[in-house]
């Protein structure tokens, strides 16, 4: 009975080693005023979209210590920027926007983001993922502007 009881305390320590985090409707969103930080590099991304698609499909490949960002579009206050990325392998990464080039707003995560991230100031806007870890990710899925 003894050696169960072990065998079962182990088998829950081990499952709980490896979580997967993914922003939860309570999880709160950072706001920091320095965009890249000692350390980081930063990296533009091209997109390729219709002058009037709202969506665009996002398919990166973020090497360590790197913040990608997509090219910036304007939104007006009161509306919302919808993200939807997913983290391949399942690394900590920051995904967020970054506003007027000077204020970034994120959530720290491991698997992906689906969040509406709410528009205060009527402003110029990136998405962003920024690769916190020693071993590149793919982040893929898709914002709206």
């Amino acid at each position: 009975m003894k050696k169960v009881i072990i065998s079962i305390c182990i088998m829950v320590s081990l499952m709980g080693v490896f979580v997967n985090v993914n922003a939860s409707e309570d999880q709160e969103m950072i706001t920091s005023n320095q965009v890249l930080e000692d350390g980081f590099l930063e990296e533009t991304e091209e997109e390729e979209f219709l002058n009037f698609s709202t969506k665009v499909n996002v398919d990166w490949t973020v090497k360590p210590q790197i913040l990608k960002r997509s090219k910036g579009f304007t939104k007006k206050a009161g509306s919302i920027i919808y993200i939807n990325l997913k983290i391949f392998p399942h690394k900590k990464v920051r995904i967020g926007v970054i506003k007027g080039g000077k204020v970034k707003k994120y959530y720290e995560v491991t698997t992906g983001l689906e969040k509406e991230i709410p528009v205060k100031d009527t402003d110029t806007y990136s998405v962003f993922v920024q690769n916190m870890t020693n071993s590149t990710i793919n982040a893929k899925g898709s914002y709206i502007k």
